[in-house]
């Protein structure tokens, strides 16, 4: 659920995205994607992935350790893309303003906070072409929660 006014439409990133209709601030909460969700060890997240189930693939995220979450419906937080530079940070199921961010931007995320290490469905960012994966869950909420105190003073 965003917290925002957005919408989703066509994206260089991937086919579509996400895109602010509204100013953010540095440090305000954008979204919060725990919102109407089931949770589900990492093993059911990647047994999930490997069953094809479209809303385990689509709407599953790294909560915190090995617990995923993921959706009985695609909203329009399914659209973020990643980057390796976002202007969001993804925490623990909220989503942050790592900077300001204009009107008509589209948002993005790391997606190494959200995927499973070594993930069904890593991928080549397609900026940089490096591979994207998940980190492990001690690392990713170790590196969310140092970037969420650099973003917040």
């Amino acid at each position: 659920m965003f917290f925002i006014k957005a919408e989703v439409r066509a994206s260089r990133i991937a086919d579509e995205g996400v895109f602010t209709l509204e100013d953010i601030a540095k440090g305000q909460v954008v979204g919060n994607l725990g919102v109407g969700v089931k949770a589900m060890t990492e093993g059911e997240y990647h047994e999930g992935q490997r069953k094809g189930s479209e809303l385990v693939i689509r709407t599953g995220a790294r909560w915190v350790s090995d617990q995923f979450l993921h959706k009985g419906i695609i909203e329009d937080e399914e659209y973020l893309n990643h980057s390796f530079d976002p202007n969001l940070l993804y925490h623990l199921g909220m989503l942050f303003a790592k900077r300001d961010i204009k009107s008509g931007e589209e948002l993005t995320v790391n997606y190494e906070y959200l995927l499973a290490e070594d993930d069904e469905f890593s991928f080549c960012d397609s900026g940089t072409g490096r591979k994207v994966d998940g980190l492990d869950g001690y690392n990713a909420l170790a590196r969310s929660a140092k970037e969420l105190v650099d973003v917040l003073i």
